[in-house]
């Protein structure tokens, strides 16, 4: 019986190890919910583990890291790439408080301290970028009449409460803002893998989603050289008893 626990302890690490090394890819679209009209936005994600899916040049907008972390070769193992679109209130419905057209803020909770990297990349629409190519089945698209909008700051607090991520599209006039249109990529790179988390954009309204973001695995899993070491001294201390 011994024998057959220990072997499938270790048909258990190897599946583990395996699922650990495998390439991923993930794209999606989260819907965020207005907790007061009942509307829907939306937001285009992709995570990989592949690497960068676009270099950093003179497109990206650093507000936490820089190039070098952004890159592979700078310990980033994740990269996430976001892009926020405002649908709802583009109508001239009378109930609805002109306000409530403009995404003001948009928001994410994630494991601030595993990040290396975070700001925008300007001039990307993730669903006609052959860098992204973020189109996938069943998701909400239209035809923006403007060009994606740049934040006009992003914040990160590593070890923040919730939400510890927050992207603001909109100054004192607000003439700059995000209005019927989608937001520039907001990215980060990461050690951490991804887990879905609380995450909301606002104006004079909320609009609650979640999101995958890095986050701190509950469990934490050894690297695949010290679980030989471990299966290695497991095995020999089955020996040595079954000596005894």
């Amino acid at each position: 019986m011994r024998k057959y626990l220990f072997g499938f302890a270790i048909a258990a690490v190897v599946f583990s190890v395996h699922s650990i090394s495998m390439a991923v890819m993930v794209k999606g679209e989260a819907e965020y919910i207005s907790t007061a009209y009942g509307r829907s936005n939306y937001v285009d994600y992709i995570y990989t583990n592949e690497g960068p899916l676009v270099n950093a040049d003179s497109s990206f907008q650093f507000f936490y890291g820089n190039a070098d972390a952004y890159n592979q070769n700078g310990g980033s193992e994740w990269w996430y790439y976001y892009q926020v679109e405002n649908f709802s209130y583009t109508s001239d419905d009378p109930n609805v408080p002109s306000l409530l057209h403009i995404v003001q803020a948009f928001s994410f909770q994630l494991a601030g301290g595993l990040v290396l990297s975070m700001g925008y990349i300007a001039g990307h629409d993730m669903d006609s970028s052959l860098s992204f190519d973020h189109n996938i089945m069943g998701e909400h698209e239209k035809s923006w009449d403007d060009s994606a909008v740049n934040p006009v700051k992003c914040v990160l607090t590593p070890g923040g409460i919730a939400p510890n991520v927050s992207t603001d599209f909109h100054d004192a006039t607000y003439d700059h803002r995000l209005c019927d249109d989608q937001s520039a990529v907001i990215f980060v790179s990461s050690v951490a893998p991804p887990a879905f988390r609380y995450s909301f954009m606002q104006n004079n309204d909320r609009f609650i989603g979640f999101l995958p973001t890095p986050t701190m695995p509950e469990i934490a899993i050894p690297e695949p050289s010290s679980l030989i070491m471990m299966l290695s001294a497991g095995s020999c201390l089955l020996m040595f008893k079954r000596k005894k």
